[in-house]
């Protein structure tokens, strides 16, 4: 019972927090804190976008010992509040999507959110029990991450983040819709860059020497192709 209760709890790794994170607040950001922080708004509207930030938040960076707790603030209550702001915003008089492509890239953030919430299965079921499941030897862990990879990760998101404050400081609603996409866009391919650095960087068993450089053909490969075609640009450029 100790096994299966062990093989169940849930961990939440920083790459799957941020996978929550950045686009819970660039979601936020695009279509709950635009129109809740207009001059029109109430300050109801205000508290409950703050409100709703606080919750997802909290539900990102919950402790693992409570992970029901931890989806309730990051999912119910987020969405919940986000509800109240657009529901007092509009009774305030204050047009939800005053920019309708920004709006449109917000929710592809709201798209992309819903996904890092989602899971493959329940977090109480065992995998071992199913009964489709191929016996066979367990597979090594890869360990835990350390401490150079998490640092990675988070300079990562802190940098995918940061892309998303530069776009909201483009005045210009013509060259605004460009840097939104933009920031999206290079937000989560450096995301998923650092999130490759850091599990790159997480120990893992090492097999035989032949194994390796199977594994490694392939970028030992690219890299050797581009190393020629530097050679040859540098051949016919002179």
């Amino acid at each position: 019972m100790e096994q299966a209760a062990s093989r169940t709890s849930v961990s939440v790794p920083g790459f799957a927090r941020g996978s929550r994170l950045f686009p819970g607040v660039y979601a936020w950001a695009t279509t709950v804190a635009s129109p809740a922080f207009a001059r029109e708004a109430s300050t109801f509207s205000r508290v409950a976008a703050v409100a709703a930030l606080l919750a997802l938040g909290a539900g990102v960076f919950w402790p693992t010992r409570a992970p029901r707790l931890g989806r309730v603030l990051g999912i119910h209550a987020f969405v919940g509040l986000s509800l109240a702001t657009w529901a007092s915003v509009l009774h305030d008089g204050v047009d939800l999507a005053a920019e309708p492509l920004v709006a449109a890239f917000g929710a592809l953030g709201w798209m992309i959110y819903a996904f890092g919430w989602g899971e493959l299965r329940g977090p109480l079921t065992v995998p071992e029990d199913d009964p489709h499941v191929i016996p066979g030897a367990p597979l090594a862990s890869r360990g835990t991450l350390g401490r150079r990879a998490t640092i990675a990760f988070w300079l990562g998101l802190a940098g995918a983040l940061s892309f998303v404050v530069l776009a909201f400081r483009v005045t210009r609603p013509t060259h605004a819709i460009l840097a939104h996409a933009v920031a999206l866009a290079a937000g989560l391919w450096v995301l998923g860059a650092a999130t490759r650095v850091a599990l790159e960087r997480a120990p893992r068993p090492s097999g035989p020497s032949a194994d390796r450089i199977a594994a490694g053909s392939g970028t030992l490969s690219a890299l050797l192709i581009a190393l020629g075609l530097g050679a040859l640009w540098l051949l016919i450029g002179r």
